[in-house]
């Protein structure tokens, strides 16, 4: 729950809205949370309640970017476990999947999507929202993003 979140649900059949009703769709940090198979057949599913023009907007872990943290912190692997594997604090908190920008994209592809374009909570939205879509990890140098924010268009 948030004050730019609308729904709240843990199964995502999104049964509230008809197919070709939704303007966009926002996630993040879920993904991760499917296998690459289920988190294709979700993105199917999403695709299915966007509008034409409608935009799929999701932030997840980026792998590249957690690898640089990872050789920036001299190889600790602690320094991103929880990003890379989830909290592991609860039963859903387990990560099944990992992407890069190209492989999101791929998927992303696969699934209709066009124009993918890399976006920033505070350029997008104005403001942080306080979620995990600007997430750091601390280096030695500075805190260095490890989120992958794109927004796809369905044709």
């Amino acid at each position: 729950p948030g004050s730019h979140i609308h729904i709240v649900s843990l199964d995502f059949n999104l049964s509230e809205f008809s197919d070709s009703s939704v303007s966009e769709i926002y996630m993040c940090h879920v993904l991760e949370h499917f296998s690459y198979k289920e988190g294709l057949d979700l993105i199917n599913k999403l695709r299915k309640k966007l509008k034409p023009m409608g935009i799929l907007r999701l932030s997840l872990p980026d792998f590249d970017k957690l690898i640089n943290i990872y050789k920036l912190n001299k190889n600790n692997i602690k320094s991103i476990k929880s990003a890379l594997m989830g909290g592991q604090t609860y039963e859903l908190n387990f990560h099944k999947s990992m992407y890069n920008k190209s492989y999101l994209i791929e998927v992303l592809k696969e699934a209709g999507f066009i124009n993918f374009i890399e976006w920033n909570p505070e350029k997008d939205f104005g403001f942080s929202i306080g979620d995990f879509s600007n997430a750091t990890i601390k280096t030695k140098l500075k805190d260095e993003d490890i989120s992958l924010n794109i927004k796809a268009i369905l044709p």
